[in-house]
């Protein structure tokens, strides 16, 4: 369970999760640089810095839109980074989605299951956010099992033009 927050920020048991500041580049970076950790998302290439900056620009323009979107996640005692995630809105679609990664360092200890647990209560609370989606690659088996395990039910397959599948999760209040 996500601990008291602010309308901006919330921590688990074990995570401190806040907006992204100046100066969070090289973190970004660091994350969505590797290749292991982007395999499944978009073209599955590692981010650059420019699109790391142009990133950053949507993401506060979701924060003055509707007041979240991506998110740095810290370790709660030693506020080293772990990872990125939030509530988005990719093309300005109707649902809320929720988006992380983790640095690989730090798979496999529950933390992405309990960072969506707490994205979900940060939302629902200071967002009055009702139903969440994710979008997964079908081959992301990880990622679905940390989603279900939070409460997300499958609900859909996109079938895209590359010959991919995404799995569509969400949930209802």
């Amino acid at each position: 369970m996500a601990k008291e927050s602010t309308q901006s920020d919330f921590a688990t048991e074990r995570l401190r999760v806040r907006p992204w500041g100046e100066g969070d580049q090289p973190l970004i970076q660091k994350l969505y640089g590797q290749a292991e950790v982007v395999r499944y998302v978009d073209d599955g290439e590692p981010i650059t810095p420019v699109e790391v900056d142009h990133w950053m620009g949507v993401t506060a323009r979701n924060y003055v839109k509707r007041g979240y979107g991506m998110m740095l996640i810290e370790d709660l005692l030693t506020a080293e980074f772990v990872g990125c995630g939030g509530i988005v809105h990719p093309d300005d679609q109707d649902e809320p989605e929720i988006k992380y990664a983790f640095l690989p360092a730090f798979w496999g200890r529950g933390l992405a299951t309990e960072f969506v647990r707490g994205l979900m209560q940060f939302g629902r609370t200071q967002h009055a956010i009702d139903h969440f989606i994710a979008t997964v690659a079908e081959p992301n088996t990880a990622s679905i099992h940390v989603l279900e395990k939070a409460g997300l039910k499958r609900c859909d397959a996109r079938y895209e033009v590359d010959g991919s599948t995404t799995i569509v999760l969400e949930w209802r209040e």
